[in-house]
C-alpha cells in the first residue's frame, strides 16, 4: 500500500534520513528535507506537538553549521 506525503511514516523516514545527513556532515541535503518535513508536520500534527518541535530544533541546528544564524533564531 502507498502511504502519502504527509503519512506520518512518510514524515518520519525523511526526519530520519535527514538525521543521517547531519550526523555525515551533508548539511545541505538535511537541510532540504528538513524545509520540507517541517511545514507539513506543522500543518498535519500542530506547531507544539514534539516531533515538529524535534524537527524544528534539528532544523536550527542545521542552519548553525551552515552558518545561517539568523534563519536558525
Amino acid at each position: 500500500r502507498v502511504q502519502g506525503a504527509e503519512h506520518r511514516n512518510t514524515l518520519t523516514t525523511m526526519g530520519n534520513l535527514a538525521s543521517n545527513y547531519l550526523n555525515q556532515g551533508r548539511y545541505a541535503e538535511a537541510e532540504a528535507l528538513l524545509v520540507e518535513v517541517l511545514p507539513t508536520r506543522k500543518r498535519v500534527l500542530g506547531d507544539e506537538h514534539p516531533r515538529t518541535l524535534t524537527t524544528a530544533a534539528a532544523l536550527a541546528s542545521t542552519y548553525g553549521y551552515r552558518g545561517k544564524y539568523a534563519e536558525a533564531e
